[in-house]
Parts: structure tokens; C-alpha cells; sequence
């Protein structure tokens, strides 16, 4: 399934940008994302030990087999400035790595490869732009899955969603799902729910 052209991702990312209010963290997080369903895989971490600033994920998944994780978070205190430039998104998505690595140790994959997308929508005066990385992930039985993470800034927290599909090994496809889980809360929140 084709989520979105090259050239229209893009085009969707800065639509969403435009419309996005400061609602984006007061919402709920909800039942559908776009072609994503809700898995009811709802974790708090604020409320864990040690918890503090770690916000909230959502798991979700698509019919192709494709799963999702959205994160709202700010570390314990507002990021600056918007947008996919933030200073701090490479240390997040470097963040991503030390846990995908730990998921090897712990059985989950046999290895961790960055795959050769990364993408940077630098964004202009209307929208902030995201970062994105991708990887392919080697399971325990072999075969390979795409995997996409995309950050960035919003009303000063971080908003990530990771995105694994189950059945390829197609990162450009995985980009472009996270992408779109992103565009749809940043919709969401302009519809102010």
C-alpha cells in the first residue's frame, strides 16, 4: 500500500504545520491515526518511577501488519525552538539507536542496520520541519523489517513516532508512515480533537 508520493509528503508535512495550534499536547491521544488503529497500548511513564518529563505513548497498527508507536514527551522542561532543526533531535534519534541496540541484547533482533533514508524536512516560516532515520532491523528468524522514527518539536515537546513494518523491509515506505501518524496529529490538533 502507497501512503503518499514523494513529493506529496512533503506537501501534507507542511499543510499540517500551518494548521497546527498549541492544543497538540492537551489532547488525548486517539483511537485512529490516519490508516493506524489503536492497539490499546497506552503507557504513561510520567507516572513510573523515575518517570518524570518521559510523557505518554500510544501503540497502534495497520491491517498490512505494519505497527506504530506515537511518544509525547518533554524530558522535564520545553524544548525550543519548533520544528525538525531543534538541537536536541539528534541526540533523541541517537537515543533511538542506544535502544534499538539494547533490544539485540535482549533477544529481541540479531542486528540494528541505519538504512541509507534519512530525511531532514528543514521547514520554512510557516512550519518547523521534522528528522527522521531509518533502519532495518534483522528478527531472530531472519527476515528483515523497515524502520522508520520521525521527531520534532511541537509546542515545546518532543513528538516521535516509530514505526516497524512487519512484512518489508521497504524504509521509504515505513518514512512515510510515520509521516503520516504525525500529519494526522498535527491535524488533530488544529481540529482541536
Amino acid at each position: 500500500m502507497r501512503l503518499f508520493s514523494r513529493r506529496l509528503a512533503p506537501l501534507l508535512v507542511a499543510l499540517a504545520w500551518l494548521t497546527l495550534g498549541p492544543g497538540l499536547m492537551a489532547q488525548p491521544l486517539p483511537q485512529q491515526l490516519g490508516s493506524f488503529q489503536s492497539t490499546g497500548e497506552f503507557t504513561d511513564f510520567e507516572q513510573q518511577p523515575g518517570g518524570a518529563g518521559l510523557g505518554v505513548s500510544m501503540g497502534y497498527a495497520r491491517k498490512d501488519g505494519a505497527r506504530a508507536t506515537l511518544y509525547l514527551y518533554d524530558r522535564g522542561r520545553r524544548r525550543a525552538p519548533e520544528g525538525g532543526q531543534n538541537p536536541d533531535l539528534p541526540a533523541e534519534l541517537a537515543q533511538t539507536v542506544r535502544e534499538l541496540t539494547a533490544a539485540i541484547n535482549q533477544g529481541y533482533y540479531t542486528a540494528v542496520t541505519p538504512a541509507e533514508t534519512n530525511l531532514l524536512i528543514t521547514g520554512n516560516g510557516n512550519y518547523p520541519g521534522i528528522r527522521c532515520s531509518n533502519f532495518r532491523l534483522t528478527r531472530n528468524d531472519g527476515r528483515q523489517t523497515g524502520e522508520s522514527v520521525c521527531v520534532t518539536v511541537l509546542a515545546g515537546r518532543f513528538v516521535k513516532a516509530r514505526v516497524s513494518l512487519r512484512q518489508s523491509d521497504d524504509v521509504q515506505q515505513a518514512t512515510f508512515a510515520a509521516i503520516e501518524l504525525m500529519v494526522e496529529m498535527q491535524l488533530r490538533a488544529a481540529r482541536g480533537g
